[in-house]
């Protein structure tokens, strides 16, 4: 048993670092608009790190006793709200660093915001914060035990649907 906790531990520990390396990216990364270089190796690193904590979201859920019983639409109903705000936000974050990296590559030290890189901007970080949130709810809701043993509760949500 301790080492299942240990192991919870250390998977949402690592879930936490995700979170607040991204948020600290969002905040800080317009200090470096003045060197695009360390800029794309900042806006890589953020999308490695949006990746790899989706990749461990998965594999949180597939580790669960539903999803190895073959339980899977129980899993999708109780989390599709954060697949699917982790998928837009992914996708919103590689746009808007791919569009203000075209933007500033070769005129680093000038104004460039246009009203759509501007609007995007917004949307980004805007979506940022109901990630999150989700993301946040969803860690710490798929470390209950229940997830990892048979349990009535799961029998209950089956004969629901």
């Amino acid at each position: 048993m301790q080492t299942t906790s240990t192991r919870y531990t250390v998977l949402m520990t690592v879930q936490f670092f995700l979170i607040i390396t991204d948020l600290f990216m969002n905040s800080f990364s317009e200090f470096l608009r003045y060197d695009s270089h360390l800029l794309l190796i900042f806006y890589v690193i953020q999308d490695l790190c949006l990746i790899f904590a989706f990749t461990t979201l998965l594999l949180s859920f597939f580790s669960t006793y539903l999803f190895q019983a073959g339980l899977v639409y129980l899993i999708y109903n109780k989390f599709c709200a954060v697949i699917y705000i982790m998928l837009f936000y992914l996708t919103l974050t590689i746009a808007y660093h791919s569009w203000s990296l075209n933007m500033r590559w070769s005129q680093s030290l000038s104004y460039v915001w246009t009203e759509g890189l501007h609007t995007l901007y917004v949307v980004q970080r805007s979506v940022a914060v109901l990630y999150y949130h989700l993301y946040k709810r969803a860690v710490l809701r798929i470390s209950d035990p229940r997830f990892y043993k048979d349990a009535d509760w799961t029998l209950a949500s089956i004969a629901v649907h």
